[in-house]
C-alpha cells in the first residue's frame, strides 16, 4: 500500500503584498503537453560551492498595533513612520517601508537597517502605487514595475507580469529571471530568503499511476531552487503529495519537506518520491545525500534547529522505531 504524502498550499508569513500567497494548483497531465523533468544540477560532478556570507544573526521581529519589537526591544525610527517591515531575518538586518512628506507630497521609500547599531539606515529605493501595481525606483533612478512584492531582510523580491521575478537590494536590481513553465512560488520557503539566497518553485507533475490504475489523491510534484541573484537553477527534486484535503496538507507539510538555513549553507530535507530515501542537500556546498534508506518506506520526519544552530532530524523507521540525526549539515559535508 502506498503511503500518502502530504503537501500544503499554505500562505507564507510574509508581507501582505506577497506574491507567495498563492495556492498550488494542479491539473490532469492528460489535458496538457507532457512535462519534462528538470535534471538535478546537484547530481552532476561539476558543482561549485557558493559563498555563504556572514554567520547567521537571527532576529525575532514582532509588529503589533504599530509597535515594533526586535529581540524584545522596541524599535523606533525617528525620521519617518514605518508602514511595513520584513517579518523574518537571519542576516541581522531588516527591510522596511516608510513615508515622509516632501514639498507637500508623500514619498514612500525602502530602507535596509541593522537594528540598534550605529549604522544609518540605507536607502535602496522608492515605491509609487497606481491602479494596484507598483513602480520601484532604485537610487540610480532605474525603474521597474511589479504586480506583487515581498519584503525580505536584505531587500525586496518583486514579481512581474508575464512570469518573471527579480530582486532589489543594496546593489540595485537583479536581472529579470523567468519562472520556468508551469511553475509557481512554493508555499514552503527558507525562513529568510535574502540570507538563504534561493527561492523555491513548484509544479504539478501529474497523477500517480500503477499500471493503468491511477492512485487516488496522490500526485507528483517537482520542486526546484533558483538563485535569486543570477536566476540559475541549483537543485531539483520530485516528491509525491496527498491532495485529498486542505487539512491534510496543513497537517503533514512539515513532516514531508523542510528548508533550513545554517552557517554551513541552505539545507533542504525531503522524503523521495519512491518513499524509500530521506534526502538532504546543501545548496551552498553543492552536496546531496540519502540520510536514511528503507526499502519498505519512510513515513515522515520532523526537523528543527537547536540552540547551537545545528539542524536535527527525527524520523520514523518502521511502525514504531524512531531515529535521530543531530547535525544534518555536518552529515552533508561529504
Amino acid at each position: 500500500m502506498i503511503n500518502k504524502m502530504v503537501f500544503a498550499a499554505v500562505l507564507l508569513g510574509l508581507s501582505a503584498c506577497s506574491s507567495l500567497e498563492k495556492m498550488v494548483q494542479y491539473e490532469d497531465q492528460t489535458t496538457r503537453e507532457k512535462i519534462q523533468e528538470i535534471k538535478d544540477p546537484l547530481g552532476t560532478s561539476n558543482n561549485k560551492s557558493i559563498a555563504i556570507g556572514a554567520p547567521l544573526n537571527t532576529l525575532s521581529i514582532e509588529n503589533k498595533a504599530g509597535k515594533i519589537t526586535i529581540n524584545g526591544k522596541t524599535y523606533i525610527n525617528d525620521q519617518a513612520s514605518i508602514e511595513k517591515i520584513s517579518h523574518n531575518s537571519d542576516s541581522g538586518q531588516i527591510t522596511y517601508i516608510s513615508s515622509r512628506a516632501k514639498n507637500g507630497k508623500k514619498i514612500t521609500e525602502l530602507f535596509i537597517d541593522t537594528p540598534f547599531s550605529n549604522k544609518k539606515p540605507l536607502l535602496i529605493g522608492a515605491i509609487d502605487t497606481f491602479d494596484g501595481e507598483y513602480t520601484f525606483t532604485n537610487t540610480k533612478g532605474i525603474q521597474r514595475n511589479a504586480i506583487r512584492f515581498t519584503l525580505l531582510s536584505q531587500g525586496v523580491l518583486l514579481e512581474h507580469e508575464g512570469g518573471f521575478f527579480s530582486y532589489l537590494n543594496a546593489t540595485g536590481f537583479s536581472s529579470l529571471h523567468e519562472i520556468p513553465k508551469n511553475f509557481s512560488f512554493s508555499p514552503i520557503q527558507a525562513n529568510d530568503i535574502s540570507k538563504a539566497g534561493f527561492i523555491a518553485l513548484i509544479r504539478d507533475f501529474g497523477p500517480i499511476k500503477i499500471g493503468f490504475l491511477e492512485v487516488k489523491n496522490i500526485r507528483e510534484y517537482e520542486l526546484i531552487f533558483i538563485d535569486i541573484n543570477d536566476g540559475t537553477i541549483r537543485s531539483s527534486e520530485k516528491i509525491r503529495l496527498d491532495v485529498e484535503t486542505q487539512d491534510q496538507f496543513n497537517l503533514s507539510i512539515k513532516q514531508r519537506l523542510a528548508i533550513h538555513m545554517s552557517n554551513k549553507g541552505l539545507v533542504v530535507i525531503n522524503i523521495s518520491s519512491d518513499y524509500k530515501n530521506l534526502m538532504a542537500r546543501n545548496l551552498h556546498k553543492g552536496t546531496k545525500k540519502s540520510l536514511s534508506f528503507r526499502d519498505s518506506g519512510i513515513a515522515h520526519f520532523w526537523s528543527g534547529i537547536d540552540r547551537q544552530g545545528k539542524i536535527w532530524i527525527e524520523y520514523t523507521y518502521g511502525a514504531s522505531e524512531k531515529r535521530t540525526l543531530q547535525d544534518v549539515a555536518q552529515a552533508l559535508d561529504l
